[in-house]
């Protein structure tokens, strides 16, 4: 029987029978590898982190300066995310947009953040677990050794679930973004007329208000999307020390090794599939504003139009490319075990459960692929972000990437 405890990974050759040693030392060494892939991860988020740190900046200064310019309109693109095309704004209409617009860059940031915080917790872990497999940590120290290393654990998985909120967010505020431009098209001028002789004076106030809304907002989300996963990691540390670690068996080893993984599995199949569904969303209503103008087919205007909505669909493809190359099998594999764990249950009783197992070759396989590709999750976010970012093309490539 496969052990589901701690799926993402593996801690202490305790978990194996002695007759597995040579799976063991290949699962050792999968783990140096996994660190060494973690630590280059690590690396290159870090300095994009840098990086939208300086772009998140600019673009605060931008929206001061265009709150303080001129109080009637302002000429800007009508998408950061797509750049479709430009326009001029009543500047009442333009806060939502700007509001919008902003709280996508700072979630942008928060997600690397977030991905930062899991590589910095998983190569923690995994350090622990190669020096508990090698047999590098003394006798008395090796329980305490281990109480670290599930908490370590918990913790990069509690970063893995923020990230992904994150990631579901960043594509809410670009559906609302792109929701807020088109509500502006649909005004009519005589609803716009009524804010032209607008002044200086009314300028000022809008800003505080948008800069409050911002912020309110940027409160919230960091609250939730840090909070409740690490209040969830400190219940399933807690956990995993009472039931796990002691090696208990029957009901209470099936609760505490099947019950929070399959909840942690099916938190993460939730979020990338809302993610998805909400840059679906996202393309059906940028293609609204495209198609709302009337145009003759085979036009330059209609292929111009066709050009950008293979931009978006190819845009909005990447967004969903960490989860396809690496996210789909993290599904497969933790599914993998706990329908493994769940069938031996049924078959010989909750009761005969316990969290020690014999590894199969094919346990020993797919843990392997796992730990070499679940680090590159965040070197992918990283580098979609980076691509998907005129301002970083500006800035470091000097290239059209897209």
């Amino acid at each position: 029987m496969s052990s589901n405890a701690s799926t993402f990974m593996y801690f202490g050759d305790y978990r194996y029978d002695p007759t597995d040693k040579l799976y063991s030392e290949v699962i050792s060494y999968a783990t140096i590898a996994s660190l060494v892939l973690v630590s280059l991860s690590f690396f290159f988020s870090f300095f994009v982190l840098l990086l939208l740190s300086i772009k998140r900046k600019e673009h605060r200064n931008d929206i001061i300066s265009t709150l303080h310019s001129s109080p009637h309109r302002s000429n800007l693109y009508t998408c950061t995310v797509t750049n479709i095309q430009k326009v001029s704004y009543d500047r009442s209409f333009f806060s939502w947009k700007m509001c919008f617009s902003s709280l996508t860059h700072y979630s942008i940031h928060y997600m690397i953040v977030s991905d930062v915080l899991f590589a910095v917790s998983y190569f923690g872990a995994s350090l622990l677990q190669v020096l508990l497999n090698f047999k590098l940590v003394s006798q008395e120290a090796r329980m305490y050794v281990l109480y670290l290393a599930y908490s370590l654990k918990e913790l990069s998985e509690s970063f893995v679930i923020s990230s992904c909120i994150w990631s579901v967010i960043i594509s809410g505020c670009i559906f609302l973004t792109v929701k807020s431009i088109n509500h502006d098209q649909e005004q009519s001028p005589r609803d716009s007329k009524r804010h032209s002789d607008g002044t200086q004076g009314h300028v000022i106030p809008l800003y505080m208000d948008v800069d409050s809304f911002i912020r309110n907002y940027e409160t919230r989300f960091v609250t939730f999307t840090f909070g409740i996963p690490l209040a969830a990691c400190l219940f399933w540390s807690v956990l995993e020390i009472l039931y796990i670690v002691p090696e208990k068996k029957g009901v209470e080893a099936f609760l505490a090794n099947v019950v929070p993984d399959l909840i942690k599995s099916l938190t993460f199949i939730t979020l990338e599939v809302l993610g998805i569904c909400m840059r679906v969303a996202v393309y059906l209503s940028t293609n609204k504003i495209l198609s709302k103008n009337l145009i003759t087919r085979n036009s330059p205007k209609a292929a111009a139009i066709k050009l950008k909505q293979r931009k978006l669909i190819k845009q909005l493809s990447m967004y969903s490319l960490p989860f396809l190359m690496f996210g789909v099998w993290i599904v497969i594999y933790r599914l993998y075990n706990d329908s493994t764990s769940i069938s031996y249950a049924i078959t010989n009783g909750v009761d005969e459960y316990e969290g020690n197992s014999k590894l199969s070759l094919f346990n020993v396989v797919i843990l392997t692929i796992h730990l070499i590709l679940y680090p590159l999750r965040i070197a992918m976010n990283a580098l979609v972000y980076c691509i998907l970012t005129n301002w970083f093309k500006k800035k470091c490539c000097s290239a059209d990437i897209l």
